[in-house]
């Protein structure tokens, strides 16, 4: 019998009854939306859609909007760039269907790549407080 947080996991395990390695990649996703957003992964006492934080942050991914859910401490802290990769990760961990996430390595590889873009916004900008609405900063040669 898996055991753990309703909210953390995978729902093609509700359907299935089989854990996989993707498994835990959605798992990690909710975490990483955690951080993201500071707040737990299930607040009882907001709006129906927000209840669930996976479910309402990969509605605002698709939507445009998970800025503002942001943990507004973020804003001017981190990197435009860093912050939309870190976003994309996270959203990609949470895919309904276990095929469609990527790997673990994969998300690994992405996080280091958000963190790449943070150190690089911090050596054009030339100081540690990253400017609010940047535009998004690339690594040219970085695949």
């Amino acid at each position: 019998m898996v055991k753990g947080s309703f909210c953390y996991i995978d729902p093609e395990y509700f359907r299935t009854q089989h854990l996989t390695e993707k498994s835990n990649v959605y798992s990690f996703g909710v975490v990483i939306f955690e951080v993201l957003c500071a707040r737990p992964a299930v607040v009882q006492w907001v709006r129906d859609e927000e209840v669930s934080l996976a479910e309402w942050g990969k509605t605002c991914y698709r939507k445009g909007t998970l800025l503002e859910i942001v943990d507004p401490k973020l804003n001017g802290e981190v990197a435009h760039g860093c912050l939309m990769k870190f976003e994309e990760v996270a959203s990609s961990c949470l895919h309904e269907k276990g095929s469609e996430r990527h790997a673990m390595e994969e998300v690994v590889w992405g996080l280091e790549f958000a963190l790449q873009l943070q150190e690089y916004a911090k050596k054009v900008v030339g100081h540690d407080t990253m400017l609010e609405n940047q535009e998004p900063i690339t690594l040219d040669g970085m695949v």
